[in-house]
């Protein structure tokens, strides 16, 4: 059977799997800022702390053992709501995208009998991907994110603290989380040695932060990286800083680097949603990569906000003059910077454009692939439905712009008559 988000379900059954498991607690490890331990990037349930104790011991820990069998018993389990919220919407879930990774590895019916053995516990020769964010550094304030990723937003939050209150959501919670946390400035490689020597078939080790390649102490994380001839690297970077120069050489030892360059918005609302960016340095950056590493292949990512559709034409330029795969995640309707609350009419207008844009690319491959995003886009766009932007959503670009001194009438006149 082929594995498609349609026949997902059928396939696990196929393989003698209840259909609600999910592979991503049982070969997929992230590791966030704080140190603690997450099944995936979307997971909501914190378990360990791999930078006070061994990782290696701590994916048996007793919540992730639970998060393992609620899902294969059929159960709901809050760790997984984002997928689960989609998936009974009839929406694409990253569940699946585990799943197919899972299926392409070399050791697909390893993992598959080792879930039916024990489904409770994990064996780490099935640990293939490990996810690093080894600190909240960022040079960025980009209007979908907060303290937890970006130590400017820190800074902004603290100074406004208004902020909390009035977006308790994006922002409240926090200070147990990065400012009494001590284990956010704990920077150290070494605490992942001991996991590496006891994973043989990892594939693919990303990191993200924080904005990772500001971290100067790089080179020891990828110095610690067993078998890099084997190794898949990958990053989640803004390109908004000269530190890839030194770094060149030791990604020319791994068998590929991948870097999801995030830009989300075009060039005209690039420094608004990515509030301190330049659209023309992630230019340069992605022009330097081009010229200087072979082995580098670039990933053009949208997390996809109320700005994303805007200038599409700007988005379409960059994946065909790059040569980039484009790459997509949402910012999440929790999030009053979510596409789905933009205004019904503006919102179906933008989404025609995209369409439109991506019908006259010639490379076929890349057209596909654009019109399949769009699709996603609107599928996801339209979940929610109204005639005004979103009262919190104007409420929460006001307040920034007043804290920012910058003004959304002039930076985008297109949304000027629904302020």
């Amino acid at each position: 059977m082929e594995l498609t988000p349609k026949t997902h379900n059928d396939f696990l059954k196929l393989h003698g799997l209840p259909e609600t498991v999910c592979f991503a607690p049982y070969m997929n490890m992230d590791l966030d800022q704080t140190g603690s331990m997450l099944t995936c990037y979307r997971a909501k349930t914190t378990v360990g702390n791999w930078k006070q104790g061994k990782a290696s011991v701590q994916y048996n820990h007793a919540d992730f053992a639970q998060i393992r069998k609620d899902l294969y018993e059929g159960k709901e389990n809050s760790n997984c709501a984002v997928c689960q919220n989609r998936e009974s919407k009839g929406l694409h879930s990253i569940r699946y995208n585990f799943t197919k990774d899972a299926h392409d590895s070399d050791i697909f019916e390893q993992i598959v009998e080792n879930i039916k053995k024990d489904h409770t516990q994990v064996q780490l020769e099935d640990l293939l991907f490990v996810e690093i964010r080894p600190h909240n550094v960022c040079n960025l304030e980009c209007m979908h994110c907060n303290q937890v990723s970006s130590s400017k937003w820190t800074s902004t939050v603290k100074h406004n603290p208004q902020l909390k209150q009035d977006y308790d959501s994006v922002f409240a919670g926090h200070e147990d989380i990065i400012d009494n946390n001590p284990y956010v400035s704990v920077n150290d490689p070494s605490k992942l040695e001991e996991l590496f020597e006891q994973a043989p078939n990892i594939t693919k080790v990303h990191f993200t932060g924080g904005e990772p390649l500001l971290d100067k102490t790089h080179d020891e994380w990828l110095h610690i990286i067993p078998n890099k001839h084997k190794i898949n690297l990958g990053y989640h970077s803004n390109l908004q800083h000269k530190l890839y120069s030194r770094l060149f050489e030791h990604w020319s030892k791994f068998k590929t680097v991948k870097i999801y360059n995030s830009w989300d918005a075009g060039a005209r609302l690039y420094p608004y949603f990515r509030y301190r960016g330049k659209f023309e340095a992630l230019e340069q950056n992605l022009q330097a990569i081009k010229d200087k590493c072979s082995n580098v292949e670039l990933r053009g990512t949208l997390t996809v906000n109320l700005f994303s559709l805007f200038d599409f034409e700007d988005h379409v330029r960059l994946w065909q003059q790059y040569n980039m795969e484009p790459h997509h995640s949402f910012v999440e309707h929790t999030h009053p910077m979510s596409i789905v609350y933009l205004p019904q009419d503006l919102k179906k207008k933008l989404l025609q454009n995209a369409f439109n844009v991506a019908s006259t690319i010639e490379n076929v491959k890349l057209k596909k692939h654009v019109i399949e995003m769009v699709q996603h886009v609107m599928n996801f766009a339209t979940q929610h439905k109204q005639e005004k932007l979103n009262s919190n959503t104007k409420r929460y670009i006001l307040q920034l712009d007043s804290i920012r001194n910058t003004n959304i009438k002039e930076v985008c006149p297109e949304l000027a008559e629904y302020f």
